[in-house]
């Protein structure tokens, strides 16, 4: 079968060999900041496509996602729709610390801990350079800067 350009399942690249990194790490960050949205979000059936600038979902529970729309949001940008009063963000104080804007307030969150960086990986998959980099990690996790 032949994939025009009109096809929302796969694109106009015809793909259908899974779902990106980016898309994954958004879904578990959506659900570790949501934790009520989690078991409604993990019911999409993900679906890589660039006929649509961002994502959107059916009445079929598909998520149709575009990839790269999912990589470029950039601190800037996010600090750029929040001056623009089209919403909020959480950022680590050390990045906030760093991009500064006149027309957009920072205030501390004190009711919750410090950040922490959390190391995931799926162990049924074989990557040498993921498995070189896991043992790396553990090796100097007591270290801190």
């Amino acid at each position: 079968m032949a994939i025009g350009p009109a096809d929302p399942v796969r694109g106009s690249a015809g793909k259908t060999d899974g779902y990106s990194l980016a898309l994954q790490v958004a879904r578990v960050r959506a659900a570790y900041q949501r934790s009520y949205f989690a078991p409604a979000l993990f019911s999409l059936v993900p679906v890589e496509t660039d006929l649509i600038g961002s994502m959107a979902v059916d009445s079929q529970w598909r998520l149709y996602y575009n990839d790269a729309w999912l990589t470029t949001h950039t601190v800037e940008e996010k600090l750029e729709l929040v001056a623009a009063q089209a919403g909020f963000v959480i950022l680590p104080r050390s990045t906030t610390a760093f991009y500064r804007r006149p027309d957009v307030r920072v205030l501390p969150i004190q009711d919750i801990g410090p950040s922490r960086v959390t190391l995931i990986w799926d162990v049924a998959t074989d990557n040498a350079a993921r498995d070189a980099f896991v043992s790396a990690a553990l090796a100097c996790r007591k270290q801190t800067i």
